[in-house]
């Protein structure tokens, strides 16, 4: 596994990049960033450049490889955050070391956990915004042989009293 990564792009574009600041960020060094994977632990050596402008980082191979702030590979941690949905954090460390042979703290799990649904919701917020501003329904991504819509409502306690909730899930 090792050897495959050596042999991918490391995230180098050239000696300087632009920032979003208006700046340059300039290319410093390769660092090295160690990646939890199915397989077992592998060393990425990529690209790091810095802007001296306003100080901020960046390492390309990370956005384009789907790392996130854990050291998880974008597998890894999906595997993670499927099993996550069903059972706890300790449960889900537990099958990830039966199935892959992987240690995955209980701690890992939860954080890319919240990561996902921190992404899911701003994408979702994003979405909704975009909707209100021009009231427009998005494009569908696909289209159906048949769609199902769910509906539900429930109480739920909060500080002043119980109140009427409304659940809604459409799938296909």
């Amino acid at each position: 596994m090792q050897r495959l990564v050596d042999c991918q792009s490391n995230g180098y574009k050239e000696s300087s990049i632009a920032c979003k600041c208006g700046g340059v960020m300039k290319f410093v060094q390769h660092r090295k960033r160690n990646i939890h994977t199915v397989f077992g632990w592998v060393t990425v050596k990529r690209a790091y450049y810095h802007c001296s402008g306003c100080g901020a980082a960046l390492a390309p191979y990370d956005k384009s490889s789907g790392l996130v702030s854990e050291q998880l590979s974008p597998g890894l941690a999906n595997a993670c955050f499927l099993f996550a949905v069903d059972d706890s954090f300790e449960q889900t460390s537990r099958k990830i070391e039966q199935l892959f042979g992987q240690s995955v703290s209980d701690d890992a799990v939860k954080q890319v956990s919240h990561q996902v649904v921190s992404m899911t919701h701003r994408q979702h917020t994003q979405e909704f915004d975009y909707f209100r501003a021009d009231r427009q329904i998005p494009q569908a991504q696909s289209e159906p042989e048949k769609l199902y819509v769910s509906v539900d409502g429930t109480t739920v306690a909060e500080v002043d009293a119980w109140h009427e909730v409304k659940i809604g899930c459409i799938y296909w």
